[in-house]
């Protein structure tokens, strides 16, 4: 989509922030920004599970992602890339972009476009929620999707 500041980019890990998705309703709420230091995510009894992989139309066009274990990865928008670390319905992590309105001082996964993220999934796992922002920078924007309308579960 052409209505975002070209943003978003290829991603490296980054921890996860805390759970909560053990409530029934489909109401998510976006969590605080990853912290730049990397923990072990929860594997702990939160009750939810992982997020479904596969096709999703976001705010910022096409995403499709795997998740392995504790690890989530994809692509989205075409090119750019995305992972991150996975705990209940939550998901924190790194985009990456080969070029974008903003360069980081610092590059991460071989660009200096790029910035964090952090995504809520719905109860059902039809939606998320979530905010990103550029470099290390407060998560100010939005970032919303749902599953696309021939997607797979995984």
């Amino acid at each position: 989509m052409s209505t975002r500041p070209v943003v978003l980019g290829v991603v490296v890990l980054v921890l996860l922030a805390g759970c909560g998705a053990d409530d029934a309703t489909s109401e998510t709420t976006p969590v605080s920004p990853p912290s730049a230091s990397p923990a072990s995510p929860s594997t702990s009894g939160s009750g939810s599970s992982l997020p479904s992989a596969g096709d999703w139309e976001t705010s910022y066009g096409p995403l499709r992602f795997t998740v392995t274990d504790q690890e989530f990865s994809g692509t989205y928008d075409g090119e750019n890339t995305i992972a991150g670390t996975v705990d209940g319905a939550q998901v924190a992590g790194e985009w990456f972009e080969s070029l974008n309105s903003v360069a980081c001082e610092e590059e991460r996964g071989g660009t200096a476009h790029w910035g964090t993220f952090t995504f809520a999934f719905s109860a059902d796992g039809n939606t998320f929620e979530g905010t990103w922002g550029y470099c290390d920078g407060a998560q100010e924007s939005a970032w919303s999707g749902e599953r696309a309308p021939d997607a797979e579960l995984s």
